[in-house]
């Protein structure tokens, strides 16, 4: 699998000039990706504004331990159908059983699917996508606040160095977004989600996928070596840990003495090395505003996007217009 960069170079009109859209969607996690996609293919215009340099949101790839393109966190999808025959036959990924990965023949497993290639491949199939369609897709580019005019019926969504018009700003409840009409009501709190990756040498089978807390300290697991074209074969195993708080992220050396008595790891392993990675999350409250003022609510539209398993809430739709765009004609 090929290492991309998500960077998105605009015409030059588009930084020059307020640009006119249909929505524009604050965040790149896959649930507004694919909506946004779904709006292209339905003839709207569509911005999408992320403020990292890379796609995905919690659900982006990151390099840690000297190892590129592994999962930021420890996911799960489950194992509906419906979820597995969009992800593949729309999104073009390959799903696996989480726990025996290697064996392609059996439909799910005890924790459910996952992606052949962790986040990285789900990112890449959907960067693709928006690639070939209309969206405009700005990466490292921060949604600082957004202006309603009432009058006009007109949200401007204003970055750094640039402003966009639209008539629906696409948020999701974790959205940082100013709205300067109230400043005082959309303050957000943020929330912090502290990970732990543990490069170990061991070069046996992985014995372990996904796994909730073992010891004191510990949220969840997963063993993302089956999930990284660039660990498997490589005598090293990469496992990422979510803590419940940064003092537990100083527990390597316990938690890798830990894996050693689960056996999920060799007796014989050694930890290479052991990084942190914080995530931090916002916490929109549209609520408050559209209590001072319901009218300020019809500029948003807010998408569910705490679980990927959600998806299927939304195939019925997006199945038709999917399978318009793949097979045309």
């Amino acid at each position: 699998m090929h290492r991309v960069f998500f960077w998105i170079f605009l015409p030059l009109y588009l930084w020059s000039s307020t640009a006119q859209f249909d929505y524009i969607f604050i965040g790149s996690s896959p649930i507004p990706l694919i909506e946004a996609l779904y709006r292209s293919y339905n003839g709207k215009r569509v911005l999408v504004l992320e403020s990292d340099t890379t796609i995905g949101g919690s659900w982006k790839a990151i390099d840690i331990c000297g190892v590129s393109g592994v999962d930021m966190g420890c996911h799960q999808i489950g194992q509906d159908p419906k979820l597995k025959s969009f992800l593949e036959d729309r999104i073009g990924c390959h799903l696996v059983p989480m726990t025996t990965p290697q064996n392609q023949m059996l439909q799910s497993s005890d924790s459910g699917l996952y992606f052949a290639g962790g986040c990285y491949e789900l990112m890449s199939a959907l960067y693709a996508l928006i690639e070939k369609s209309t969206v405009v897709l700005l990466v490292n580019t921060k949604a600082e606040s957004v202006y309603l005019d009432f009058d006009r019926e007109i949200a401007e969504v204003k970055t750094k160095d640039m402003s966009f018009s639209t008539s629906k700003v696409v948020i999701t409840p974790h959205s940082s977004i100013l709205v300067e009409n109230y400043p005082h009501l959309s303050r957000h709190s943020t929330s912090k989600h502290y990970h732990l990756y543990l490069l170990i040498e061991d070069p046996t089978p992985p014995h372990f996928s996904y796994q909730n807390g073992i010891c004191p300290g510990m949220s969840r697991i997963i063993n993302v070596t089956p999930f990284s074209s660039s660990l498997q074969g490589s005598g090293y195993q990469l496992v990422a840990i979510q803590t419940f708080d940064e003092m537990s992220l100083n527990k390597g050396d316990v938690y890798f003495e830990e894996l050693k008595k689960k056996k999920w790891i060799d007796p014989t392993a050694r930890l290479i090395c052991a990084e942190k990675y914080i995530y931090e999350q916002a916490h929109f409250n549209l609520g408050k505003i559209n209590l001072e003022n319901p009218k300020a609510g019809e500029f948003f539209e807010v998408l569910s996007t705490d679980a990927i398993w959600n998806i299927p809430h939304h195939t019925e739709r997006w199945e038709k217009v999917f399978n318009i765009v793949k097979n045309p004609g």
